[in-house]
């Protein structure tokens, strides 16, 4: 078999178990991969009607059907290519065992596996960097290496935005933070009709909130059995993905969500949630990943979230590695999802 063999990579992409991206998975859980290199997406106008009374002697009313708007776009494309020289053969790999146990064959494998798993977990960190940015401001900002920025804006309410200023911030003791997140709630209900049941806020938020007097109030452990609030007191102890649940107020569960990224653009470490965060919202946002078809031969141009291929250069003599992806995540309810900003940094 031919590890190099197009199908045989991307059998074992298919493999791989996805990394955990709490942002993406949680508002963004639906995958759709099309055929045309051009995303289209429909939003449909939110309505609540109720159905009117009419005389039994007349005929019905007529209610016109809720119309749509079809958006398109041509995402740009993530690509990760990697370059071996069969110089990677012959050095061993990290963990073997000193003086070599391993073939060169082996060795190149490895070295394969080892890199196919880490294009998967950056482009996976992609999709919650997109995730983030869509969830926070509304809009995907995209921009690359000979890619013009391009800015999608899903039109989500303005009031669903909002960078809290002067004495509406959660400055060290200040009042009224445990019922701010409940009037956030109702905000996103009455903008969406869909009831939140989660706040996703930054670590420095989270400091805050529990200098609400109202704070302790909620720690009460006794109405775990009955549905009432919890919350954790302890160290924030982060799980892998950057999130741990400190509790939960009313209907709503409480996260500090702590993702970071290197920007390849500057190579610097940042903060998937810009500081001070707090989103409020639920996977009633019905996001969906799109995928636009590969422009590439070799793909097929199939629908496919990504696709892996290899080739060789005979001089200098190299082994080329490459993925690719043309992804746009999209919030069908953009309005079931709120974005405060609740300090200046």
């Amino acid at each position: 078999m031919d590890i190099f063999d197009t199908h045989v990579l991307n059998g074992v992409v298919d493999e791989r178990v996805e990394p955990v991206n709490f942002l993406t998975n949680t508002f963004f859980g639906e995958v759709s991969e099309s055929e045309e290199e051009t995303i289209y997406f429909d939003r449909t106008a939110e309505r609540r009607l109720v159905t009117p009374f009419v005389s039994p002697l007349h005929e019905g009313k007529v209610i016109t059907e809720a119309g749509y708007e079809t958006d398109s776009f041509k995402p740009a494309y993530a690509k990760d290519l990697r370059i071996f020289n069969p110089r990677k053969g012959f050095k061993r790999r990290p963990g073997e065992k000193i003086g070599g146990q391993l073939t060169p064959q082996q060795r190149l494998e490895a070295a394969v596996a080892f890199n196919i798993d880490e294009q998967l977990a950056m482009l996976n960190r992609r999709f919650e960097v997109m995730a983030g940015d869509v969830l926070v401001n509304g809009k995907a900002t995209i921009s690359g290496e000979a890619y013009p920025t391009k800015i999608v804006d899903f039109k989500r309410k303005v009031e669903l935005r909002d960078v809290l200023a002067g004495a509406d911030q959660w400055a060290a003791g200040k009042a009224g933070m445990i019922q701010q997140l409940e009037d956030w709630a109702q905000m996103v209900f009455d903008a969406s009709g869909v009831a939140p049941d989660r706040a996703v806020m930054t670590s420095d938020a989270w400091k805050l909130l529990k200098t609400d007097p109202a704070f302790d109030k909620l720690i009460d452990t006794t109405k775990a059995q009955t549905g009432g609030a919890v919350i954790q007191t302890g160290p924030t102890l982060f799980k892998k993905d950057g999130v741990r649940k400190v509790g939960v107020a009313g209907d709503l569960e409480l996260y500090v969500y702590s993702g970071r990224y290197v920007d390849p653009e500057d190579m610097q470490e940042k903060d998937i949630l810009p500081a001070f965060t707090v989103l409020v919202g639920s996977p009633g946002v019905d996001g969906v990943r799109h995928f636009g078809a590969i422009q590439d031969l070799d793909a097929g141009l199939q629908a496919r979230q990504y696709f892996v291929k290899s080739w060789t250069v005979p001089n200098p003599s190299a082994r080329y590695l490459l993925m690719q992806s043309a992804p746009l995540l999209v919030p069908y309810r953009v309005n079931a999802v709120g974005a405060f900003t609740v300090q200046s940094a």
